[in-house]
């Protein structure tokens, strides 16, 4: 099992959830997921999961700190199983009038959404522990 440090921003804004949607390489299935990934060399996960939204979601965001939650599961995607440990924090948008860049990310992306806080559960029962935390985060 591949292992993956990886960090990830809950952002709400306006009672919605920041989110894109992904398609899974082998099988084609398109979900929803907050932004995220790969923690690089040198890297903080704060300031990855900052990169990671701005790459994945063309909105600049600040993540707190404070706010980090820390864990270990195993997550599937294109038939490789992976062995994760997410860094997820809350993120809050740096300018909330400002329109976000231009998203040019891997032929998986299928573009961003923001969803309704209360819908948040019905998008993320795929993986409970992923969902735990994006609840957690998203009380304010």
């Amino acid at each position: 099992m591949e292992r993956r440090i990886r960090a990830s921003t809950v952002v709400i804004h306006r009672g919605k959830l920041l989110c894109v949607r992904l398609a899974d390489p082998l099988t084609g299935n398109i979900a929803t997921y907050i932004p995220g990934g790969k923690v690089e060399p040198g890297e903080t996960p704060a300031r990855a999961a900052i990169r990671e939204c701005l790459e994945e979601s063309g909105y600049r965001i600040s993540a707190d700190e404070g706010s980090e939650l820390v864990e270990r599961y195993p997550f599937t995607f294109g038939g490789v199983v992976y062995d994760c440990t997410t860094h997820f924090f809350r993120g809050v948008l740096i300018d909330p009038e400002q329109p976000p860049d231009s998203v040019s990310d891997a032929t998986y992306h299928h573009g961003v959404l923001w969803v309704p806080v209360s819908d948040i559960a019905k998008h993320f029962s795929f993986h409970p522990l992923i969902m735990s935390c994006v609840l957690k985060l998203s009380a304010i």
